[in-house]
């Protein structure tokens, strides 16, 4: 059921947009906003589309921010595509810019920054309507206003209520206002060939009919830009001819084809048909001739016509043009298919040439974003045989952003191997946490055979609760000798278990022969497992080592566990042990002294009665004290 409002705004915007969605749902208006509704960890892309699914409408919060947010556009695209009305309020003084400028320059905006209280007001009332149009039940017919325009010397008339199409450059965001009748059927009237065809109205020299004086009541069910009731409406634009904002880029001319071509009377009747009935003909043309279509005739076929109708042709034409396609050619049948590119450049890709470069692969994506960009690049890069380095993968991963891991697996085999740290660390983009992990197996197979430290500190940057996991999967690449202020950047963020993990990862790289001074401060953060993370720093200590060294290592470790790590460090222990350092060593053993003091007698030095009855005096036995104090006199 379409009951809730889908908030367009910017995350800049939140406090507002918070108190704004309080007081519409005190009017029983059910609002939905991406920062309160999303649930964490759910699929964000996911959540944005089934939530415009529910809805009866948008609401474009719009303000300077807004005007700066690519998401919203993204929104305001998928808001067209599934025919949802969007009503935009302002609140703050500011007129649209950039692409928002030809968007909704011309539509009558709710001032929210004026008058607060009589502006919500009459939000709710039109946001009730269109929720109430939704569900199917009899609304009085909305007014659909847009400031007046200078119309252009020359405008296609049509019978009905107009239907403005803007096309904005690289978004394929279109808003329509009312309804047209020019999908109807026109009277076909019979062409030359015996091919039947729709008969073509030509206008010339049209004078616009001037706009009525007052506002014309739009008796379809609302979609577009609808604007709330004002005292003095603006005048209603007269209909315009669809508009296709979105210029051609400049290509090279199209290759020669001596001798291919269909022939032109036969051509004609198509090229005289109008665009969106000109399939139908096509077919029927197709019937009578064998013959190719030339590059030129296929691009004049497709001229003039919509995103829809271009792609629906394209489907037509590959099976009557001559193959391979050209990329240049592809490149000029793909310009303006906007929201349809992908679906179009899936049609096209089988019949490209088996050795385009990643270049031309960048070029035939274009504009594709998200998951329309990860969908289109397996059929493109199925034709690209040499080895992408990471700048050209970076051209034709940008714009998957959310899909951009998934992407990195499609491109994975056809990168060159290997890549360089610096590389690896451009192709992870702006990936985190378990993205980033993933993008780093992604790419184990075109990891250089070592690593640089600052390059792996760079991969594993971001990752946060998966960085002992990533920090696996690069290990067997890291470089011998490393040092302890590299190996605690390696190591940032990870604690206790982990710690300890990543340290057993780096054991065997570290810088050999090192004091027990320069290695505790990876212990640092290992807690309860410290006695295991000592063990596996073994390796690294040079064989020699002081007491305080020992006892930087032995850190806070007390009772079993600091037994335990004197018999880990026992091999390490100094011969001439004096009384203090002997102390030193036993302190915090507690319970397991006379174990401690078991594994330390063997280093100790010449002790006098009085030494030996202070190292004995913790033993709670006397039986125990006795026993030792002739063991350790006899030593001597």
């Amino acid at each position: 059921m379409r009951d809730i409002i889908f908030i367009s705004y910017s995350s800049k915007d939140a406090d507002f947009v918070t108190k704004l969605v309080r007081d519409l749902e005190k009017q029983n208006i059910r609002c939905w906003m991406s920062s309160r509704d999303i649930e964490p960890g759910a699929d964000y892309q996911g959540a944005i589309v089934n939530a415009m699914e529910r809805s009866a409408a948008v609401l474009l919060v719009f303000s300077e921010n807004a005007n700066a947010s690519k998401e919203i556009i993204k929104e305001l695209a998928l808001a067209s595509q599934k025919n949802r009305t969007v009503i935009p309020a302002r609140i703050k003084d500011i007129v649209p810019k950039g692409a928002f400028e030809y968007q909704i320059t011309n539509a009558q905006f709710v001032d929210l920054f004026r008058d607060y209280n009589n502006a919500i007001v009459r939000l709710a009332q039109a946001l009730q309507t269109q929720i109430a149009a939704a569900a199917g039940l009899d609304v009085a017919p909305r007014t659909v206003y847009t400031a007046p325009k200078k119309l252009p010397s020359r405008t296609l008339l049509v019978s009905g209520v107009a239907i403005v199409v803007l096309l904005v450059a690289g978004t394929g965001v279109y808003f329509k206002l009312g309804s047209s009748d020019e999908s109807q059927p026109q009277p076909h009237a019979k062409p030359p060939a015996e091919i039947s065809a729709p008969a073509v109205k030509t206008v010339t020299n049209v004078t616009p009919t001037p706009a009525p004086a007052a506002p014309v009541a739009v008796a379809t069910r609302p979609v577009g830009f609808v604007a709330t009731p004002s005292p003095q409406p603006a005048a209603v634009v007269p209909p315009a001819p669809i508009v296709q904002v979105s210029q051609p880029q400049p290509l090279p001319p199209l290759p020669e084809q001596p001798g291919i071509g269909v022939p032109e009377d036969l051509l004609n009747i198509p090229l005289t048909t109008r665009p969106e009935q000109r399939a139908s003909v096509l077919v029927e043309m197709f019937q009578r001739t064998d013959q190719l279509l030339s590059w030129d005739q296929v691009l004049r076929l497709l001229k003039g016509t919509s995103p829809g109708v271009r792609q629906d042709l394209i489907h037509m034409i590959v099976g009557h043009v001559a193959t391979p396609i050209p990329v240049v050619v592809a490149l000029n049948m793909l310009q303006f298919t906007d929201e349809f590119r992908r679906s179009a450049l899936e049609t096209l890709s089988p019949h490209l040439p088996d050795d385009i470069t990643a270049t031309d692969a960048a070029a035939l994506l274009g504009r594709l974003e998200q998951g329309q960009r990860r969908d289109a690049i397996s059929p493109v890069l199925s034709h690209v045989q040499t080895p992408l380095t990471a700048d050209q993968a970076l051209t034709i991963l940008h714009g998957t952003d959310m899909f951009w891991v998934s992407s990195l697996e499609l491109i994975k085999s056809k990168l060159a191997q290997p890549q360089s740290g610096a590389d690896i660390v451009k192709l992870l983009g702006q990936t985190s946490e378990g993205s980033r992990r993933d993008a780093i197996s992604a790419l184990q197979a075109v990891l250089p055979e070592t690593l640089a430290p600052a390059d792996a500190v760079s991969m594993l940057r971001g990752l946060e609760n998966f960085r002992e996991n990533a920090l696996q999967l690069i290990g067997s690449h890291l470089p011998d000798g490393i040092s302890t202020e590299d190996a605690l950047k390696l190591l940032q963020g990870l604690s206790d278990g982990s710690l300890r993990d990543g340290i057993s990862t780096l054991s065997g790289h570290l810088k050999q022969d090192q004091s027990g001074v320069e290695l505790a401060p990876l212990l640092k953060q290992t807690d309860n497992f410290r006695e295991n993370s000592l063990a596996l720093l073994k390796p690294a200590l040079a064989q020699s080592q002081t007491v305080p060294s020992l006892l930087a290592l032995l850190g806070p470790l007390a009772d079993g566990s600091r037994r335990d790590g004197l018999s880990t460090l026992s091999s390490f222990i100094p011969d001439g042990l004096s009384p203090q350092d002997a102390q030193a060593l036993l302190q915090r053993t507690d319970n397991f002294y006379e174990n401690s003091l078991q594994i330390i007698a063997s280093h100790l030095g010449r002790l006098s009665p009085s030494d030996i009855s202070t190292l004995l005096r913790p033993l709670s036995s006397s039986n125990d004290r006795e026993q030792w104090e002739r063991k350790l006199m006899n030593r001597h």
